[in-house]
């Protein structure tokens, strides 16, 4: 099975979650976030695509959930996802957020892997995600 059937499988069962038995989070067990289980044609506030989430190490994973944590965002006001499902669903938030190894536009930050690698980028990387926070 590739990554992209992978993915659009996983958003088939997070879409009949929400359409049958009316659940409103999954709980993501790598990373103890909660993520919006509603269909990808609901539009949310942030969209946030991670270069490598999906074999991202617990360290990342942890580091990932603190600064969203820091936003302060509620579990419906965004989406996280791979940026190599960027086709399927990047029109459907508001603000799109990348988090990438260089990040060379307005719209892209240092990704928790980097950080972990260059602590330095913290600081800039933070003052990045604060123009989107709920603080």
């Amino acid at each position: 099975m590739s990554i992209q059937s992978f993915n659009q499988n996983t958003l088939s069962y997070l879409n009949y979650l929400k359409k049958t038995l009316g659940v409103t989070k999954v709980l993501n067990l790598k990373s103890d976030l909660q993520i919006a289980a509603k269909p990808f044609d609901a539009e949310v506030d942030l969209g946030f695509f991670i270069l490598g989430y999906e074999s991202y190490t617990k360290a990342e994973h942890e580091l990932l959930q603190k600064m969203i944590s820091a936003m302060k965002l509620q579990p419906d006001q965004f989406f996280l996802t791979d940026i190599n499902n960027l086709n399927s669903i990047q029109t459907h938030s508001k603000i799109q957020i990348y988090f990438v190894d260089d990040p060379i536009s307005d719209e892209q930050t240092y990704s928790p892997r980097i950080l972990l690698l260059y602590p330095e980028f913290k600081k800039q990387a933070w003052d990045f995600l604060k123009r989107f926070a709920n603080i």
